[in-house]
């Protein structure tokens, strides 16, 4: 503490002009010079013990996050210390402890920080209904930080809700322009959910802001090729036309070989899940399969989920069939 810096050089000089004023009396007390610079010394000896013991054992507790927070945290710790203290703990692989002391610190007042780490943690531990309520609730308590919406969205995307997550991680971007975190998020994103063009922008983007960064360029180099896409197209175009035809085993063949180029063609695998809706046994089974990949590439797919319904009925799965 700077504060001590003038008590030392304070106490030094006090030290030294009793140090010189000796011989001394003090009351009815008289120090001769040898026997009170040698009872100064003895005094000044005894501090400097206790203050090298009382050093090494605050050394010990400075000597890592852990100590350090745990010992804020016992001695009457604010919501920060409890929330660092847990955070050490979960690096410590301390897992249980760790979820304690976040409670400790959300209990110590209305921290959008305090929730948002008991929020993530509760998402680690797969229990997703808390941990988006406290995520939301510290996106309430501080809706213009791009942190709090980003990490929202990390909740939301765990659990599958993608179009929640987008726009979380869009909310995140508005408020920082060059939020790195939620750019390389909402790219992976649109790379899983097949939006190349989208992908394609966000990783351009995010190369822009680290060059350095070598991933980055061979994401963007994958999406740009051109003709792995004018095959998809053209494979497309062909299956559909047979589909149209009548052709439903040609229809099929070209469908899955569009699928094996590009797996996460939404309208291709749509159509080769309604071809084999017209089939019977094992085609009922993999139309399932197919209309709910449908839904993996886009939730909001309403017409994939009447017929994800339909099938499941079909199929003698009734709660599933109610369920969609």
């Amino acid at each position: 503490y700077l504060s001590l810096v003038g008590i030392c050089a304070l106490a030094a000089l006090l030290v030294s002009k009793l140090w010189n004023r000796l011989p001394l009396e003090i009351s009815d007390t008289t120090f001769g010079t040898r026997s009170g610079r040698r009872a100064l010394g003895t005094v000044l000896g005894a501090i400097l013990l206790i203050f090298a013991f009382t050093t090494r054992g605050r050394s010990e507790i400075w000597s890592s996050e852990l100590t350090l927070w745990g010992e804020a945290a016992r001695n009457g710790g604010t919501w920060r210390a409890h929330m660092n203290y847990a955070l050490a703990l979960d690096n410590a692989g301390r897992a249980d402890e760790a979820l304690t002391e976040f409670k400790k610190a959300v209990e110590l007042g209305p921290y959008a920080w305090a929730h948002l780490n008991l929020g993530l943690a509760y998402i680690r531990r797969a229990d997703s209904e808390q941990g988006l309520s406290h995520l939301r609730t510290a996106v309430r308590l501080w809706p213009s930080s791009p942190d709090t919406h980003y990490y929202l969205g990390r909740g939301l995307d765990s659990t599958g809700d993608q179009k929640g997550a987008e726009a979380e991680y869009r909310r995140a971007i508005e408020l920082r322009g060059n939020d790195v975190m939620a750019l390389r998020s909402l790219a992976g994103l649109y790379e899983r959910q097949g939006r190349r063009a989208e992908a394609l922008a966000s990783y351009r983007r995010l190369f822009e802001l680290e060059p350095a960064k070598k991933e980055y360029g061979k994401k963007i180099r994958a999406l740009e090729q051109v003709d792995d896409l004018a095959v998809s197209n053209s494979l497309f175009e062909q299956a559909f036309s047979a589909q149209r035809e009548g052709n439903r085993a040609r229809a099929i063949e070209l469908y899955e070989e569009l699928l094996t180029l590009d797996p996460n063609h939404r309208q291709g695998t749509f159509n080769l899940a309604y071809a084999y809706r017209n089939g019977t046994g094992d085609d009922w089974q993999r139309c399932a399969e197919l209309f709910a990949r449908v839904l993996e590439i886009d939730p909001g797919y309403s017409e994939a989920l009447f017929h994800l319904a339909s099938v499941s009925w079909k199929l003698e799965r009734t709660e599933a069939a109610i369920k969609y």
